[in-house]
């Protein structure tokens, strides 16, 4: 099971290097890119097979069972020893295997929707996808800390390599600076966390620090509160969402595999993997979740707005990783996680759909510009929809079983204010997804611009195994929360399919025809402000960017224009000074060479007795 692991880990990261430094074909290219995935997806099945699965991960989680496997030492300092290895238990198979798996479907979608770049182009995308793929595993397989950390470090770099790989678009460019920087917010968070850990504990392994018995009953309020704080940042919740709606203008399969995947649930298994600390910190706990129940209803009223398909679906990923965290911080470990699951599917599926529409419209991604597409486009109306049913919790649709899973754990636990926020959010979620479907597939066409309806094969067919994973997927949802001793709240669900069900009759009503007309019953001013999400960017700007700016140009101003010369004169008649001295010291003179080594025998003789 260990070398299966390891197997599924290195595949992706010798591809994406291979195609980094090698130049090739684009039918060499596209072997490499999905054959390494596609071996990397078979191991982490046969890791699940093996045993990897029999390891429940349960019990509040600590790290009960599972299967420690070291092959080597990196480094030691002082008496904190930092090992090579890998943790396998249920936790960790299972988003190999989300990883692996959907991540094989977009980069199978990908060898034909970046078929028009360039060969050169072409072959960077595909080692940036393997590498991210690589990276999202060594997070999720490490049994340390230190390995984490670099898994999520590398994960933050592919992310930049990717949502500005199109460098020739100036806003590309902005997204992926800005979602460098936020991220980088939560790398230091982490690694004070990981130090903090280190420091109270002299162990960053999982099996240790994590374990029964644990020794971080104290310090678990500041160790949570920074951990949320790095898993906010990877997965886009308040207040360090903005980067992943900026982060739509890198190509749709990127827009899928970070949303899907990879990257924003990194944060999710991270506050899952610390579960433990959690339930010894109810105020860590509470902030998390509160924070993260916030984010998903914030994200799913700024939804409602959206005029560009992509930011709308971003925003209801920002919702939907809302739930996980909250699930996953409050102790709803196998509903948040099953979430995690479900939304991979659904996710996917509507990213690959809003690929097709852009890919038939000329990369158009304003849904004022759409309308009738249904008829042109079927694979990806239906497609859409299934995501759509799936996302909304309409039963026996795959959301249905593990966000209302996630609400009825919260209910039951007595968690009422984020189990409200998350009920409305249920109640809007339908809503703003079939607003999005009806305007894009529905009524007449609104855009004179020719189609290409022409949908290549390798984009077909991971979008209709997508499309039928949200449809059946749920039985994956039952089946973990079952075996991870997780039940159904049958009064619960019934309740959010009730909140579901109106919130879809609200959607057929104003937009069942089509018709943009029917977007007037948002006042104009309120749809600016949810479509500039609620003025965050300029209170960012004005809070904290304008006073950076003021600081850098007092410091220019003030140290270059005088201060600088002053030290810098200053400096440099010190140095003058010492050189004349030492200049005269070095006279050639063999008595006062020997006069010199006898001071500093002296010197030293003195200070061995002061030590004694």
């Amino acid at each position: 099971m260990g070398v299966l692991a390891l197997v599924s880990l290195v595949l992706p990261l010798l591809g994406g290097f291979v195609l980094g430094l090698v130049p090739g074909s684009r039918r060499l290219v596209g072997w490499i890119g999905a054959g390494t995935v596609a071996l990397a997806f078979w191991a982490a099945v046969g890791m699940a097979f093996t045993g990897g699965m029999a390891f429940p991960w349960g019990s509040g989680g600590a790290l009960t069972t599972g299967r420690d496997w070291v092959f080597g030492q990196w480094a030691a300092v002082g008496s904190l020893n930092i090992p090579l290895g890998l943790w396998i238990d249920g936790l960790s198979t299972v988003f190999a295997l989300v990883i692996t798996g959907v991540g094989l479907l977009i980069v199978v979608y990908s060898l034909s929707y970046m078929a028009g770049e360039k060969e050169r182009d072409y072959r960077r995308y595909f080692a940036g996808i393997d590498l991210f793929i690589g990276a999202m595993l060594l997070l999720v397989l490490a049994d340390n800390f230190v390995l984490l950390l670099i898994g999520w470090a590398g994960v933050g770099f592919a992310s930049y390599l990717l949502i500005g790989f199109w460098y020739d678009r100036p806003l590309a460019v902005v997204a992926a600076r800005k979602a460098f920087i936020l991220n980088t917010v939560g790398d230091v968070a982490l690694i004070l966390a990981v130090a903090d850990i280190a420091l109270r504990t002299g162990s960053v392994r999982f099996a240790q620090v994590l374990g029964a018995g644990s020794p971080l009953s104290s310090g678990a309020a500041g160790i949570g509160i920074l951990l949320f704080v790095a898993a906010a940042a990877k997965s886009a919740q308040f207040p360090l969402q903005s980067w992943l709606s900026d982060a739509m203008e890198g190509p749709t399969p990127v827009s899928a595999l970070i949303h899907a995947a990879t990257m924003v649930t990194a944060g999710v298994y991270l506050i899952a993997r610390c579960a433990l600390i959690y339930q010894a910190s109810p105020v860590a706990a509470g902030i998390a979740g509160d924070l993260a129940a916030f984010t998903a209803l914030g994200a799913a009223v700024a939804a409602v707005a959206a005029y560009d398909l992509k930011r709308g679906l971003a925003y209801s990923t920002m919702s939907q990783v809302g739930y996980m965290i909250a699930g996953v911080a409050f102790g709803a470990l196998a509903a948040g996680v099953s979430h995690v699951i479900m939304h991979a599917f659904f996710k996917a599926v509507l990213f690959m759909s809003a690929g097709i529409v852009m890919h038939a419209t000329g990369d158009e991604r304003d849904i004022r510009r759409y309308g009738g597409l249904g008829k042109h486009l079927p694979l990806a109306r239906v497609a859409f929809l299934a995501g759509a049913l799936a996302l909304a919790g309409i039963p026996p649709f795959a959301g249905f079983w593990s966000k209302d899973a996630v609400m009825g754990a919260l209910l039951a636990s007595g968690h009422i204010v984020a189990y409200l926020m998350l009920a409305a959010a249920a109640l809007i979620t339908p809503f703003y997804a079939f607003r999005l479907y009806y305007l894009t597939f529905g009524g007449e066409r609104r855009s004179n611009v020719p189609l290409h309806t022409t949908v290549p094969l390798s984009m077909r067919w991971p979008t209709a195994t997508l499309a039928v994973l949200a449809v059946v997927g749920g039985g994956f949802a039952v089946a973990l929360q079952r075996s991870w001793g997780s039940g159904l709240d049958l009064g619960s669900m019934a309740i959010s399919v009730v909140l579901a069900l109106i919130g879809w009759g609200l959607a057929y009503r104003l937009y069942g025809k089509g018709d943009l007309a029917s977007d007037r019953w948002l006042p104009e001013p309120v749809g600016a402000i949810l479509r500039s999400e609620y003025g965050w960017e300029t209170l960012w700007h004005w809070a904290v960017v304008e006073p950076a700016h003021a600081i850098g140009k007092w410091v220019v101003l003030g140290w270059d224009g005088s201060a600088w010369p002053a030290a810098e004169g200053a400096l440099a008649g010190l140095l003058s000074l010492g050189s004349q001295g030492v200049r005269l010291w070095q006279s050639g003179l063999v008595r006062r060479y020997a006069l010199t080594m006898l001071w500093g025998a002296a010197l030293l003789l003195l200070w061995a007795i002061i030590r004694r």
